[in-house]
């Protein structure tokens, strides 16, 4: 099986240092082969074998760094 990518929403960063040190704990897991973060959008995206790593353990990485990860979303009419 190859590689996947997924896109996540994050939160609690303020600047460019917030997103290289979530980068820097997204790139240090086994398995994620290339973390983009963007802390002006609040993005992230995350290239990684679902063999080797979960998107539960990439989450967890975020929240151990010291931000959090959208997991939901809600559409106000």
């Amino acid at each position: 099986m190859g590689t996947r990518t997924t896109h996540l929403d994050i939160s609690g960063m303020s600047c460019a240092n917030c997103s290289a040190t979530v980068g820097d704990a997204l790139e240090s897991l086994d398995g994620v082969v290339d973390a983009n973060v963007n802390f002006a959008t609040d993005e992230g995206s995350v290239e990684y074998d679902p063999e080797e790593v979960s998107l539960s353990e990439i989450a967890d990485a975020i929240d151990e760094a010291g931000y959090g990860v959208v997991l939901e979303t809600a559409t106000i009419a």
